[in-house]
């Protein structure tokens, strides 16, 4: 993956700070690598997906995608779970927050509880409005690491989503122009 996660569970003073690719590098790196893995064509369709407003998540399942009510679509909290070595249960590992204390609550009461608050959680209203929600494809994690909120407006995908935007943009025009200049195989 071009997106690092902030590094919050080891320093909760890192949210939204990482030793990383800039949010353009990012964009300009996950398309290069997609560019390589699945080859020119399948490329070209992912750019254009991306011009139509609408992505698959790479490596993300399903059911990861776009929140139509701010609600978490994941399985984080709700068909999964993560259990820190000091015995704290989360709904995913890169959310330290809501977390249960195994020590005081016994597995089913943990596992409810912890359900309950994940059902509650929303993220951004302006996330589930954006009109790139689809091609960034929110996600409470990262809303959370990048501003310490799952309610939070993680700015880095914004970046990295525009970027994404402009590059699927000039490729897909360069590949339009070359094609253009170009008849019967001979340069014009």
């Amino acid at each position: 993956t071009t997106y690092m996660f902030p590094p919050i569970r080891r320093d909760p003073a890192m949210t939204g700070q990482n030793e990383r690719f800039t949010p353009e590098e990012a964009a300009e790196n996950m398309l290069a690598y997609l560019r390589r893995e699945r080859g020119e064509e399948a490329y070209e369709g992912y750019l254009r997906s991306i011009l139509r407003g609408c992505t698959e998540p790479p490596g993300l399942d399903e059911g990861c995608v776009d929140p139509v009510d701010g609600r978490i679509r994941c399985r984080a909290g709700s068909a999964s779970f993560w259990i820190t070595w000091d015995a704290w249960m989360t709904p995913c590992g890169m959310m330290p927050e809501p977390k249960v204390d195994l020590r005081e609550h016994d597995f089913p009461d943990a596992w409810k509880l912890l359900a309950d608050t994940t059902s509650a959680l929303r993220l951004s209203g302006v996330c589930k409005d954006c009109p790139n929600a689809r091609i960034c494809h929110p996600c409470a994690a990262v809303a959370y690491a990048e501003t310490g909120s799952v309610s939070g407006i993680p700015v880095y995908k914004c970046k990295m989503t525009r970027e994404m935007y402009r590059i699927a943009s000039e490729t897909l025009r360069d590949a339009e122009n070359t094609v253009n200049n170009y008849r019967g195989g001979k340069e014009i």
